[in-house]
């Protein structure tokens, strides 16, 4: 982190310096134009003073801006800085005649100089200059980075971040050598890049925090040797840490207890010694807001607000966290209206989607209920049926109006089928409940997976619907093969009939045309069976 901080500080004292660094000796003009002024301010090779020998004005006629000299030189352009610029352009003043590089050893010139503005021909501007380094810098490559300018040759020097040669860690007790430089992301050989450098840090704490490490200390350090560098991570683990106690404040109506179950983040308790029970991390505890607010908006507190939690850390005892919630008023379910593009009778569809006036409002079921609608338009075509909840509050009570707008109704154009390297498709093709030309249908694709997860042929099922225009839907097949062979040997002993050996092989996917067949073979001194059985599932 402190390389971090020190190359930016570097960088910005090298911005802010630059005019004294790109060039020594200016031009000085006197300029009684705002505008023009503050162009020429930018152009470090010039200073705008009151008492310049020379100055400049800028006239505007038309769409033409033009710049003139006290010595009658000119020139004229569309914009003040195209005017400006071509002035000092016909002066062969702060021209740039060459862009040079230096400090490159194993990146390519050409890809830093696709990261260059300008180029020759142009005027030399701190702002393009400026935004030039901050372009180098972006490819990660680079951890220094200056720009001067003598004699018409602008010349970047860089300097490369090194080659990583070694990675090692030290400080760790706790968590082993191989899992850290795993989790980092950096690998022997590569360039370091602080970026990545520091998501490497970060990625160390997240690891310590799983484990109940949170106030670990993570620092870098390197050690200069032939070809690169050794890149060594230093870490204090310090003492272990979880959390002691989760508490809510205002929850009234729901007891901290159901509100806990839904949590990832929970305190710490003895069979967690074999799991990562009871540590505190950030994401886990911005999910579990979430939670909380769906939860209570599943329960009728659709108004819930969860705050930002409050956290303590006691070196001693461990971690305590406070919630605030702010439960608002419970609500229930008013009147219930479905409106739009209708296929069956009204008072049918509101009785198959499940919601009764009266009960605990809740935004679970009512996304149930439209799911619940959202089936049976699907099934009956319209695979692009829109439902939308419009909701209104009156006192404790929530009015529901469902909004469909069902669009055309959708036909299957094409069935694509991937994967099955030994099932033949007309075997897949059989077990579906939808062929081309047929509408679309939503329970006819899931009655569909089944029958093909059922034949035991496919490790792996998919059915997945390709929309190509609002009349039409091609479906996408992923059926990937699977073992189906079977094969056992094995050897009996008995009084009667001493040794006797079995032998039998079988195969439910024969050729891959979905036939069954089996042989076995029983022998002994006075048995010997014979079996071979062949299934056709499709006959006739």
């Amino acid at each position: 982190m402190n390389h971090i901080i020190h190359r930016w500080f570097i960088t910005a004292i090298c911005l802010v310096m630059m005019p004294s660094v790109l060039l020594g000796a200016q031009i000085s003009y006197r300029c009684t134009n705002e505008d023009l002024a503050g162009v020429l301010k930018d152009v470090p090779c010039i200073s705008v003073k009151k008492d310049a020998p020379v100055s400049l004005s800028l006239e505007h006629k038309g769409d033409i801006y033009i710049v003139t000299d006290s010595k009658g030189n000119a020139f004229s352009a569309t914009t003040i800085l195209a005017a400006a610029d071509g002035y000092l352009r016909r002066m062969d003043i702060c021209v740039i005649k060459e862009v040079q590089i230096q400090g490159i050893r194993r990146i390519m010139p050409e890809a830093v100089r696709f990261k260059i503005k300008i180029a020759p021909g142009w005027i030399l501007h701190k702002e393009i200059i400026k935004q030039d380094i901050q372009g180098i810098y972006s490819m990660g490559y680079f951890e220094n980075c200056t720009a001067s300018f003598e004699e018409g040759i602008v010349t970047f020097d860089v300097r490369e971040y090194p080659v990583i040669i070694k990675i090692e860690v030290e400080g760790n007790k706790k968590i082993k050598d191989k899992e850290i430089i795993e989790t980092i992301g950096l690998k022997t050989f590569d360039i370091l890049n602080t970026r990545v450098l520091k998501t490497s840090i970060d990625r160390i704490q997240a690891l310590y925090e799983e484990k109940g490490y949170y106030s670990v200390e993570v620092s870098e350090k390197r050690e200069p040797i032939e070809g690169g560098i050794v890149l060594a991570f230093d870490i204090q683990e310090n003492k272990r840490l979880f959390v002691k106690e989760v508490s809510f404040d205002g929850n009234e109506h729901i007891k901290a207890k159901k509100i806990k179950k839904i949590m990832r983040t929970k305190n710490r308790w003895w069979f967690g010694v074999f799991t990562h029970t009871g540590a505190y991390m950030d994401t886990a505890l911005d999910t579990d807001l979430l939670r909380i607010e769906q939860f209570y908006g599943d329960n009728g507190y659709i108004n819930v607000r969860v705050g930002r939690p409050l956290i303590e850390i006691d070196d001693d005892t461990g971690i305590f966290i406070t919630i605030p919630i702010d439960e608002g008023p419970l609500y229930h379910i008013g009147e219930i209206d479905i409106k739009g593009d209708l296929i069956r009778d009204r008072q049918e569809l509101i009785k198959v989607i499940g919601l009764e006036p009266g009960a605990v409002m809740s935004n679970k079921e009512v996304h149930f209920a439209m799911e619940n609608l959202r089936d049976i338009y699907m099934d009956e075509g319209y695979a692009y049926v829109q439902i939308t909840p419009r909701t209104s509050i009156q006192d404790d009570r929530v009015s529901i109006v469902l909004e469909i707008n069902k669009n055309n109704p959708v036909h299957i154009d094409e069935i694509r089928i991937r994967g099955n390297i030994k099932t033949r498709d007309n075997v897949i093709r059989r077990e579906l409940k939808l062929q081309e030309t047929d509408l679309f249908s939503s329970s006819a694709i899931k009655k569909s997976k089944a029958n093909l997860s059922r034949l035991g042929y496919f490790s792996k099922v998919d059915i997945k619907p390709l929309p190509e225009d609002n009349d039409e839907m091609s479906l996408l097949i992923d059926a990937e093969d699977t073992t189906t062979g079977a094969f056992s040997a094995g050897i009996a002993y008995s009084s009667q009939d001493r040794f006797t050996g079995t032998l039998s092989v079988s195969e439910n996917n024969l050729m891959g045309r979905g036939l069954k067949a089996k042989a076995a073979m029983e022998y002994g001194k006075s048995k010997k069976t014979y079996t071979l059985d062949f299934e056709e599932p499709w006959l006739l």
